[in-house]
């Protein structure tokens, strides 16, 4: 018969947040529900409205119908053109963010020559913000 042993672990502490480090968290929370009010705003201000008064902002790229109750919130319809990690200063300008259906968003990450509009556009602000590539 086996002899049961009982299990050693490892004494791992809970790993401590440097105080830097909660600063860098609370203003990251904080930049977050700055762009997320933005992004409402910005679908305010590109929403239409249809002969039997439903409200809806076409995708950039498609042209498809994007109902207000469904993807509005969504933040995975809205795409900044130059991307946050490259110009930080462009996160919060409404002229940088488009907005798309969320399949679009993935495939313009993927591969964004599939999705021609946001390229051009993406170029069309590359040259007026600083002419870089």
């Amino acid at each position: 018969m086996l002899k049961k042993t009982p299990l050693k672990r490892k004494s791992t502490s809970i790993k401590k947040i440097s105080d830097k480090q909660k600063i860098k968290n609370e203003e990251k929370k904080e930049q977050t529900k700055i762009r997320q009010l933005l992004f409402l705003e910005i679908w305010d201000e590109r929403e239409e409205t249809d002969s039997a008064g439903n409200k809806f902002v076409r995708c950039f790229e498609t042209g498809k119908r994007m109902s207000r109750g469904f993807y509005r919130e969504n933040s995975c319809c809205y795409h900044h053109c130059i991307l946050k990690s490259v110009r930080p200063d462009l996160d919060l300008i409404k002229e940088n963010v488009v907005i798309i259906l969320p399949d679009v968003h993935t495939l313009t990450h993927t591969d964004i020559d599939k999705t021609p509009k946001i390229k051009d556009f993406t170029g069309y602000l590359k040259n007026k913000f600083c002419n870089f590539s």
